[in-house]
Parts: C-alpha cells; structure tokens; sequence
C-alpha cells in the first residue's frame, strides 16, 4: 500500500487557508483591521506592533495574489462615504453572480482536496470551517442555506472513485473487474491507471490495458468489485482536453438517425443534444427526425431502448439491432416472471 500523502500546511498556506475561512464566515466584508485582529498569522504582528501597518497591509495582499492565483478572489468594498479612504476599505470573496460555478477535477486535484478536508477537520478550525463550508458549497447537514450567489458543487461518483483517484494520483499498476458494452459476464482487466475525467456527464479511467497493450477508456459505471493493487508504473497521462478532443471525433464518426415522438419527454431529451435539430415549433406532424452523435454506442442504445415506443432508429442497421436485442431481452425478463408460478 502507498502510505496517505499529508504534508504539513507551510505558515503561509495555513495563514491564507485561516483567511479564507474568516472572510467565508462572516456576513459582511470585514475591514482590514477585523481581519488582522482575527486570522492566525495576522493576529500576533497586529498585536506586537500595536495596531496595522505597512508591513501588515503588504503581507495581506501577497495573500490576497496567492490566493487570485488558485481562483479565488478577494475583492475590496469600499465605503460609499470615503470611497478614496484606504483605511475604510472592506473585504471579502467575490461570489459567482449567475449562482454557480464550473469546473473539473484531475484525480490529482481531488486527492488534495481530500487532504485539505482532513486539514480542515482540526478543531483548531473545525468550527468556522463547516460554516465556511456552508456558504461556499450551499446547504450542508446542519440545515445551513448559503447565499444564492454561492458557487456550488454537484458531485456524483461511482463507488470506486476513491479507490481509481488514489490508483491515478500515486501511479499504480490496478486490477478490477469490467463490464462490456453489452456483455453478460465482467473480465478482468489489469491495467495502468493514468487519469480520471469526466466526459459528458459521465466519470471515465483512462489506462494502458496490458492485455491488449494499449491505452483504453473504461466507464466507471462498469467497473465492478473491489480495485487491486498490483504494483506501481511510470508512463505519462494524456490532458483532459486530448481525450476530450479523441472522444469528440469518435462521436462525430457515428451519427444515428433517430425518429422520435414530438413533444415527449424523449424528444425534449434527444432534442436539445441532436446535429441541427429543428425548434420545436417548427416541428409538423407526430414524429420529427433527429440526428445524434454519441461516443459510446452502448449507451445510446441503452438510452433509446428506454424510450420505448417514442423512438425508433432509421439508420445504421447496427443501431437498430442493438436497441432491438435490449427491448428482447426487457421482453424475455417479463415473460420469465410471467411463468413463475404464484
């Protein structure tokens, strides 16, 4: 096992961590002097020299940098009654005003979010931390509501996340079982864990597969059991944005054509992803064809199976007999419990 990576936070990051949370916690933008009265880290220079100055104000704006640099950004308040008074300026976190913010996680980065949760879980500053906590994520356990111009976060991860995140971050050699597009029976796959991203709302591992020797996705939705260890590797991961563009022109290499419903839930779904779909308003007749583009044909066929009678495939054959072998075996399921004897 690869022992939990836990550095101590330097002064400097334990200082800007403290400030975020003071600045978090507070209702209102706090005056210079609020906060070095009330930040470990600002509090003992604030006391040993008797009140602010110039030494004070410039570490706070180095914070302030640092802190810009990580995308969080400390903007200044100031007084409508002394706009030019530096002295009456006050500050806090600049919120996202459409209410939400968007952004994507390397395993990397969510391993170390991990760890500063640990961090932050000290009593030290346990307390302001959850209602930090509360402000920056939205509704927490304790019935806490943020502001509507908090940034939130939805997460949703498989089981394994944890387990395939620390496989990526500490480059471990990793064995699991795996579920095939279409396949009754998992197999095992013993692979080398490069990187974990999400495409199209839906949590992909890339990996070089040894025993097909070469780099592979698997859907983490299909990965099932526990994850083994089996060593460690040394090869580089591809970015984000190269597997994104990959699985961009896997998709653009496999139009559907589809007939759907108008004006269903189906067609409101397919609708609003399809190539050049009409508004719905120019829309005639029961049916209105669409065309769509999806890098894993499993799943496509899996959703449009789920439609039942609102869809049906025009074109490529493949399509149409795999949403066919689907509403088979749906079919054959109810006719197996059909016969059960009651």
């Amino acid at each position: 096992m690869v022992p939990s990576m836990k550095p101590p936070l330097s002064e400097q990051h334990d200082r800007q961590m403290r400030l975020l949370i003071r600045l978090l916690e507070s209702s209102r933008p706090l005056s210079s002097a609020e906060i070095f009265e009330s930040v470990d880290g600002y509090r003992e220079r604030f006391e040993a020299e008797g009140g602010r100055t110039q030494a004070l104000d410039k570490l706070f704006e180095r914070d302030r940098k640092a802190l810009r640099a990580t995308g969080i950004e400390i903007e200044t308040v100031e007084d409508p009654l002394a706009p030019g008074d530096r002295a009456q300026w006050r500050f806090r976190v600049r919120q996202d005003a459409a209410g939400g913010a968007s952004f994507e996680l390397t395993a990397e980065d969510a391993l170390l979010i991990n760890e500063a949760t640990q961090a932050w879980l000290d009593p030290a500053v346990r307390d302001a931390a959850t209602i930090a906590r509360v402000k920056f994520l939205g509704e927490s356990d304790s019935g806490g509501i943020a502001p509507a111009s908090a940034p939130r976060t939805l997460v949703s991860t498989p089981p394994q996340f944890a387990a395939l995140r620390d496989a990526v971050a500490q480059r471990r050699r990793i064995g699991f079982e795996y579920v095939k597009q279409e396949a009754r029976e998992p197999e095992a796959r013993d692979v080398d864990a490069l990187h974990l991203f999400v495409y199209r709302g839906r949590w992909l591992l890339h990996a070089f597969d040894h025993r097909r020797g070469a780099a592979r996705n698997f859907l983490l939705a299909r990965i099932l059991g526990e994850i083994e260890t089996l060593g460690e590797h040394d090869r580089e991961a591809p970015s984000t944005a190269e597997l994104t563009a990959q699985l961009d022109a896997l998709a653009e290499s496999q139009p559907v054509r589809v007939a759907v419903r108008s004006a269903g839930e189906a067609d409101a779904r397919l609708r609003s992803r399809a190539v050049d779909a009409p508004d719905p308003g120019e829309s005639t007749g029961d049916w209105v064809e669409l065309e769509l583009r999806d890098w894993d044909l499993g799943l496509l066929a899996d959703e449009l199976a789920a439609s039942g009678a609102a869809v049906r495939v025009i074109e490529p054959d493949a399509m149409r007999e795999a949403v066919a072998r689907r509403l088979q075996r749906v079919l054959e399921c109810h006719e197996d419990r059909k016969a059960e004897p009651r």
